[in-house]
């Protein structure tokens, strides 16, 4: 997870993630198993997001909903 400077504090959460929930999708208990690993690397991440990672992430959505805005508009 080269150059993501900042964020690169998530990165060890979403490493996890993904090891843990490799190969579990094959079976409708596997994919119980990820849903519950996911929600629980959510409130992981959530517990490690900065005051300043959140305001990034509203901007985000207001920047894509006005490009949107902009493409349907042209």
């Amino acid at each position: 997870m080269m150059g993501l400077g900042p964020m690169l504090r998530y990165a060890p959460t979403l490493e996890k993630l993904q090891a843990d929930t490799r190969g579990l999708h094959k079976t409708e208990g596997g994919r119980a198993e990820a849903r519950r690993l996911a929600d629980a690397a959510i409130v992981d991440l959530a517990q490690l997001c900065t005051p300043g990672d959140a305001e990034a992430g509203r901007l985000l959505a207001r920047i894509a909903q006005r490009r949107r805005n902009y493409t349907i508009g042209a």
